[in-house]
C-alpha cells in the first residue's frame, strides 16, 4: 500500500479507475472528527475516491465502522494522523483534487504579530503550505476550509495571504488570485 516514497498508493488502496483508465479524483478531508461527512460524500459520488484524515483512535474507529455498515469501502480510506505528517509523508505532490477542513477547531493560544511564531493548531503556514503541495496543478486543486466562526476565519485568511506573500506557494501575488475569499 505504500509507495518506494513512503507515500499511500491510492492506484493499490482504491483499485478502481475512472473514464480513460485514469485514477478518479482523490478527495480528502483533514480532522474529519467521526466521519459522517466523508462517508456521506463517498456514498453520494462513487466514481471519486475519499480519504478521511483524523488524529484520535476513537474517531478513526467509528469512521471505519461507519465506513464498513454504510458500504462506503470500495472508495474511502480511514486513516490515523496528525495532518502535518499525512500531508508531508503520505501524499504525493499534486495527487489531491480536493482537500476539505470542515469546522477546525480554532487555536487555543492567541497570535502575536510581532513574534514570529504561530499558536499550535492544525491550520498553521506549514500545514497550509503542505496542503497545496498535495493539491492537483492547473487550476483543478482546491483547499476548501469551512467554518462558522468568524474571527477565526478572518485569522486563517490573514494567515493564508502570508503564506501566499512570496509567490512560492502557488506561483501568484496575493492580489492575482481570484478566489480566495471570506464568505461571511
Amino acid at each position: 500500500l505504500l509507495s518506494d516514497d513512503g507515500s499511500l498508493n491510492f492506484d493499490t488502496i482504491f483499485q478502481s479507475k475512472g473514464e480513460g483508465g485514469e485514477a478518479p479524483p482523490l478527495h480528502v478531508e483533514i480532522g474529519s472528527g467521526s466521519g459522517d461527512w466523508c462517508v456521506t460524500q463517498s456514498k453520494l459520488n462513487p466514481n471519486e475516491n475519499y480519504v478521511s484524515v483524523e488524529l484520535r483512535a476513537d474517531r478513526v474507529a467509528q469512521t471505519f465502522f461507519k465506513c464498513i455498515t454504510q458500504n462506503t469501502w470500495k472508495n474511502m480510506c480511514c486513516v490515523g494522523s496528525d495532518c502535518g505528517s499525512f500531508l508531508r509523508d503520505r501524499v504525493s505532490p499534486s495527487q489531491c483534487r480536493t482537500i476539505y477542513v470542515n469546522h477546525p477547531e480554532p487555536p487555543t493560544q492567541t497570535y502575536d504579530s510581532e513574534s514570529s511564531e504561530e499558536p499550535a493548531h492544525m491550520l498553521n503556514s506549514v500545514n497550509l503550505r503542505l496542503a497545496a503541495n498535495c493539491l492537483e496543478g492547473g487550476g483543478k486543486g482546491r483547499l476548501i476550509i469551512v467554518t462558522d466562526n468568524l474571527i477565526y476565519a478572518r485569522f486563517l485568511c490573514r494567515t493564508m495571504t502570508r503564506v501566499m506573500a512570496d509567490g512560492s506557494l502557488v506561483g501568484l501575488h496575493p492580489s492575482q488570485v481570484r478566489d480566495l475569499r471570506t464568505v461571511d
